[in-house]
């Protein structure tokens, strides 16, 4: 999908979130469409897939939104989730 402009990916993004198709959500993140990114209406993905009724679809994005952050914190999402497990263990 890196053939794909940034509106395009946050477009295609919309129709994932409007269709709750989660598969194709997490690839489309994964390929650089912005999470945060609006349509010509003012929604995000968020507002898309919760007004359809998917759950699934909208928890991955709150999901993917969450992994954004970290990253932009310069932690790796893995180390950041496995750290707790690593505290208990010790």
């Amino acid at each position: 999908m890196s053939h794909f402009g940034q509106q395009d990916l946050n477009e295609q993004l919309h129709k994932a979130a409007r269709a709750g198709d989660c598969a194709k959500i997490r690839l489309l993140v994964m390929s650089g469409a912005d999470v945060d990114a609006r349509d010509e209406e003012g929604w995000t993905a968020f507002n898309i897939a919760t007004a359809a009724g998917h759950p699934q679809a909208a928890t991955t994005l709150l999901a993917a939104k969450q992994i954004a952050y970290i990253r932009q914190l310069g932690v790796d999402a893995q180390d950041f989730y496995e750290a707790p497990a690593k505290r208990r263990a010790a």
